[in-house]
């Protein structure tokens, strides 16, 4: 019998972020789960189940083990900066939204990583294509 594909003691599924979080169901990553229980349309464009977290504040440190190709253990701090994030359409005033990091990309062989931030806010007015045309958004580092 071939060695199992995961240790399922070691890293119990039901701990994961996507579990916790109620995204996924711990059932659906069993070995002999039926594929129609996999997919959950919250988490069709992300890190696969057990490789996302809650989003990380600004300064985190960070360490990840036996990744980059010259050391064992490779830490980092993320940036503790925070930009501001504007979005107007039309003539309307501009929206302040909250910027948060969403993706965290590692390259281990460039000694690498970056920060994805992203900002959410409701709008009053529907986003229609004439709206879209109008859209202007900003980012400010300071």
């Amino acid at each position: 019998m071939p060695a199992p594909l995961y240790d399922f003691v070691r890293f119990p599924v039901d701990k994961f972020f996507e579990v916790t979080a109620g995204l996924i169901n711990a059932s659906s990553l069993a070995e002999e789960a039926h594929v129609a229980t996999l997919f959950d349309l919250r988490c069709l464009q992300g890190a696969a189940p057990g490789l996302r977290w809650e989003a990380p504040p600004p300064g985190s440190e960070v360490e990840l083990r036996n990744i980059h190709p010259h050391h064992a253990s490779w830490r980092f701090r993320l940036n503790a900066r925070v930009p501001q994030m504007f979005v107007r359409v039309a003539a309307n005033n501009p929206v302040v939204l909250s910027p948060v990091i969403k993706t965290i990309v590692v390259e281990p062989d460039k000694d690498r990583v970056a920060l994805v931030w992203v900002g959410e806010a409701p709008l009053d007015i529907p986003m229609d294509p004439a709206n879209l045309d109008k859209l202007q958004h900003a980012v400010v580092w300071s």
